[in-house]
C-alpha cells in the first residue's frame, strides 16, 4: 500500500487578533491542565471536548483537532512510539499559550504542533504498509484524510468523524472497499445533515448533469463548476447530494472540486426510490434550503426550494453555473429579494 501525506504543518496559523470569545475560557484551561497529565480514550476526550465546545476560542479549533486526531490513534494504537508524550506537550504547550497570549508561547504552540503532526505522519506511513486488519487500515486511512481537511473542517465535525470511525469500523470486513470521511459526517437516517456551527443557509447541489459528466470512464467537469463554489462556500453550506453511489460520488468529486469546497455528501442510500430528494430530512431550516438539480423530479416534494438548471453533457460554451453566483450569493446578503424569491425568478427565466 502506497504511503499517506497529511497537510503540511507549516501552514498551520495562529489569528494575531486577540482571542475573545462571549464564555469564559476557564473552564476549558482548567480541563487542558488536567488532561495534560493524563489522557484515557478517545470517547471520554471526545465528550469532554464536545461539552467544552463553547468554552474554546475559535482560533484554538484547530489546534484542538489536531490533538482530538491525536488521541484517537493513540486509542487504537497505544504503542506507537513517543505520541503519547508529544501529545502531553502540545496540550500542555497550548494550555501555556491561553493563559500567557504571549509571543513567545504561540511561537512554542506552533512548534509543538509541527512536531506532533509530523510524528503522526512518520508513524502512519510506517504501520500502514504492515499487516493490519482492514478495520484498523480503515481508522488509519480516516485519521489521515481528517487531517488532510483539518483546516477546513469545523471541530464538531472531527469530532464526529472520529466518533463514527469507531463503530464503521466494527463492520469493516475488507481494505479494498472503505468508505471515505466524508460518509461519517453525515448520519445515515434523518435528520441527514450534522449539527454543527454552521451558515445560516445551506445550498444542495446534485452532481451528475449538474456538476459533471461522466464519459468514456472519465468525469468531465462543467464549465464555472470552481468559480461556483469557491464563491456560493462564502454564503451557503455546501451539501452534495447525488442519486449515485457513494464511491463513484467520492471519486467524481475528487476531480470536481480538488479544493474540497463541499464538505458534506449525501448519497444513494439518503434518496427515495433512488431519485427523490427529501430536503425535509436535512434537518436545516427549510425556508433557508435550497437545491440546484437538473432532475425536477428529485425535489418534488419541495419544488419551490428547487433550482431547475440545464442538464449538462459536455458543452464547453456552457454559462448556467456562473449565471446563479450572482443572485444566489446576493439573495442572502439582504441586498436582493429573498432567497425562494429568486429561486422563483431564475425557474421562471427557464
Amino acid at each position: 500500500m502506497s504511503s499517506v501525506t497529511i497537510q503540511d504543518s507549516a501552514k498551520f496559523h495562529i489569528s494575531e487578533k486577540p482571542i475573545h470569545s462571549e464564555m469564559p475560557v476557564s473552564q476549558f484551561i482548567a480541563y487542558l491542565q488536567k488532561t495534560a497529565k493524563s489522557i484515557s480514550d478517545i470517547f471520554t476526550f471526545n465528550a469532554n471536548v464536545s461539552s467544552l465546545c463553547s468554552f474554546i476560542p475559535n482560533e484554538m479549533h484547530t489546534f484542538i483537532a489536531v490533538d482530538v486526531l491525536t488521541v484517537m490513534l493513540l486509542t487504537y494504537f497505544p504503542n506507537f512510539a513517543g505520541l503519547s508524550q508529544a501529545l502531553t506537550r502540545h496540550l500542555d504547550s497550548l494550555f501555556r499559550y491561553l493563559i500567557r497570549l504571549d509571543e513567545q508561547s504561540q511561537q512554542h504552540l506552533q512548534e509543538f504542533t509541527s512536531y506532533l503532526i509530523l510524528l503522526v505522519k512518520q508513524i502512519i506511513n510506517h504501520t500502514i504498509d504492515q499487516n493490519l486488519k482492514a478495520s484498523q487500515v480503515f481508522i488509519l486511512l480516516t485519521c489521515t484524510e481528517l487531517f488532510q481537511n483539518i483546516q477546513k473542517l469545523p471541530l464538531e465535525l472531527v469530532i464526529q468523524a472520529v466518533n463514527n470511525c469507531h463503530y464503521r469500523s466494527e463492520f469493516i470486513e475488507s481494505p479494498q472497499s472503505l468508505p471515505s470521511f466524508y460518509s461519517l459526517l453525515c448520519g445515515t437516517s434523518a435528520p441527514f445533515l450534522p449539527k454543527y456551527c454552521h451558515k445560516e443557509f445551506t445550498l444542495v447541489l446534485d452532481l451528475d448533469e449538474t456538476l459533471g459528466h461522466y464519459s468514456q470512464s472519465n468525469f468531465l467537469v462543467r464549465p464555472g463548476v470552481k468559480e461556483f463554489l469557491k464563491e456560493t462556500c462564502k454564503y451557503f453550506e455546501l451539501v452534495l447530494f447525488t442519486a449515485s453511489s457513494r464511491e463513484y460520488a467520492d471519486w467524481a468529486m475528487q476531480i470536481a472540486d480538488p479544493d474540497g469546497f463541499v464538505m458534506l455528501r449525501l448519497y444513494r442510500e439518503h434518496t427515495i426510490n433512488c431519485e427523490i430528494k427529501d430536503l425535509e430530512k436535512l434537518g436545516r431550516d427549510i425556508e433557508k434550503v435550497v437545491i440546484i438539480d437538473n432532475f425536477p423530479k428529485a425535489f418534488q416534494k419541495q419544488p419551490h426550494n428547487g433550482i431547475s438548471i440545464k442538464a449538462w453533457t459536455g458543452d464547453v460554451y456552457d454559462r448556467e453555473l456562473f449565471k446563479l453566483i450572482k443572485p444566489l450569493c446576493e439573495s442572502v446578503q439582504g441586498s436582493c429579494k429573498g432567497l425562494k424569491d429568486i429561486v422563483n425568478i431564475i425557474n421562471s427565466k427557464c
